[in-house]
């Protein structure tokens, strides 16, 4: 029995290609010692597992760390990466982080159904030269392809052929070359490939760095040479570095195996939300919007007439209890402690109704995965996710 791995960007149709492998008999629970939703299914004797949706390796957030765990500890015998065929670029960038595992790849181009309404087409034969990975088109929602793509995994398990790792800069792979030559790796964790152990020594992974024993001060002193030359070179640092070749090389990949047709009166929506230059505008647009609306303008006609509600509740039962003689101690915790405390609370009700239904909406439509993709190298500057 073998184990399948399925993982990919959020909104990129994971869940729902997972549904049509296990014939959505699978199993869901939680990872063990931590609150992060997991499915298992069986497909023909093999198990799959759905990982939660990430949009990189580099963990910050407990799903991130949960995915980057299971695929290194675990080591499945295949790992799926479900691409969204309309924003191959973005989704790129994690399939190179999975090449460098040293693990069985098959990439899965999904919602083929949407590639012909957004004008876009995709050489899969030229993909799958460029990145050594089979590359297999289907759509989930509508279950077309999914036997090739059965038939493809059955493939990729007896054949066990692995992806070729992404090549950045010469500048940067000198580094990488030396110290895989160097005999230091021979330390490092089972089920860590050399090259990606490179990577993360330059980068400074703090994961990494915790579950290797103690570097040499000779090839400490080395590293930090390295980090520093590669600093003065870029002006950056060097995680900020890595991501930022794998952007570059994610771009050149999706511009050689993709044609974006020009279609006539047409309106390409990520054309704006994914522009380096427009997606940020929009973003604190769109973010004003959902604030005004949430907040000023059903907030500004609800609170008036909540806190009037509860000003005139808490007048009558005041007058009732001065009636009635109650205590004074009694009357102001009814009316200045209860009355007046949940009032005040009830009042933010209408506008975090407001606010969350608009999020929802912006994360069903797909344009929070796309703002977290923008977002995603500025935050990691400051050590966040762009989600």
């Amino acid at each position: 029995m073998q184990t399948i791995a399925l993982i990919g960007n959020p909104n990129s149709g994971k869940t729902t290609l997972f549904n049509a492998l296990t014939g959505t008999s699978g199993y869901v629970g939680n990872w063990p010692g931590v609150t992060v939703e997991k499915k298992e299914g069986m497909m023909g004797g093999h198990i799959i597992v759905d990982l939660p949706g990430i949009y990189s390796l580099s963990p910050y957030s407990p799903e991130e760390k949960l995915s980057r765990r299971y695929i290194l500890d675990e080591q499945p015998d295949l790992i799926i990466d479900v691409i969204d065929a309309t924003n191959l670029e973005r989704s790129l960038y994690l399939a190179t982080q999975l090449a460098e595992l040293g693990r069985p790849l098959l990439l899965v181009l999904n919602m083929a159904d949407l590639l012909e309404k957004e004008g876009i087409k995709i050489d899969t034969k030229r993909l799958s030269q460029m990145t050594g990975s089979p590359v297999v088109i289907v759509s989930a929602s509508r279950g077309t392809g999914i036997d090739e793509l059965k038939e493809a995994i059955e493939q990729s398990l007896s054949e066990k052929h692995t992806a070729l790792c992404p090549l950045f800069s010469n500048f940067i792979e000198r580094y990488i070359s030396q110290i895989i030559k160097d005999d230091y790796l021979h330390a490092i964790p089972k089920g860590r490939p050399v090259r990606w152990a490179a990577i993360k020594l330059i980068e400074e992974d703090e994961l990494f760095l915790s579950s290797m024993p103690p570097l040499p001060e000779e090839f400490n002193a080395y590293l930090t040479k390295v980090r520093a030359e590669l600093v003065a070179h870029y002006d950056d640092d060097p995680e900020a570095i890595i991501i930022d070749q794998r952007y570059k090389v994610a771009e050149h990949i999706a511009k050689d195996c993709q044609i974006k047709k020009q279609k006539e009166k047409s309106f390409n929506f990520d054309s704006i939300a994914t522009n380096r230059i427009a997606a940020i505008p929009l973003f604190i647009l769109i973010m004003g919007a959902v604030f005004y609306l949430s907040i000023g303008l059903v907030g500004g006609y609800t609170t008036p007439i909540l806190e009037n509600l509860f000003g005139y509740l808490g007048s009558q039962v005041f007058t009732l209890s001065d009636t009635l003689g109650v205590h004074p101690l009694l009357s102001g915790i009814l009316v200045d402690g209860i009355i007046a405390g949940v009032g005040a609370v009830l009042t933010f009700v209408p506008q975090l109704f407001m606010l969350f239904l608009l999020l929802s909406i912006l994360e069903d439509c797909g344009y929070m995965a796309r703002i977290a993709f923008i977002m995603d190298r500025m935050m990691r500057t400051m050590g966040l996710s762009g989600k």
